[in-house]
């Protein structure tokens, strides 16, 4: 499997998109994570759409998709049953802490890309959607 990431970034830093563009053979599925600290609150706002919140602070995630489709979105906090699914934790000095992980998936067949946006507000992501379905990202995303 062949894979590839690129970062988009804001100036000021209040919008950033990771996009993941993996190739293979046959059904690809891919699952991206997104650790928050632990007081952040961290809720789903409809299938497409997570939002977070610490403080008086929020940022939104969206994910982008170019190819394939999109399989799941879902928040897992502390999740320990088995110690090969251990899930939602962060590492602090004081060991293992359960916090907020967004889990966000895509397939397809031969070739899945796609990402996340983060972005302080919805202005901002519209720009990193226009960014990201610019030129010079398109040829990127779909060769």
């Amino acid at each position: 499997m062949i894979h590839a990431r690129i970062f988009v970034l804001l100036d000021d830093l209040d919008g950033i998109a990771v996009i993941d563009r993996f190739e293979g053979r046959g059904l690809l599925s891919v699952e991206g994570m997104l650790h928050v600290a632990p007081d952040t609150l961290v809720a789903l706002a409809g299938p497409r759409r997570a939002l977070a919140q610490q403080g008086a602070r929020r940022l939104g995630f969206t994910p982008w998709v170019v190819a394939g489709r999109q399989a799941g979105l879902e928040i897992v906090n502390g999740r320990d049953e088995r110690a090969s699914t251990l899930q939602g934790f962060v590492a602090t000095p004081r060991g293992l802490t359960p916090a907020s992980t967004l889990s966000y998936r895509f397939v397809g067949d031969g070739l899945v890309c796609g990402g996340m946006m983060l972005a302080t507000d919805t202005t901002l992501e519209e720009r990193l959607s226009r960014l990201l379905a610019g030129e010079a990202l398109r040829s990127f995303l779909a060769e």
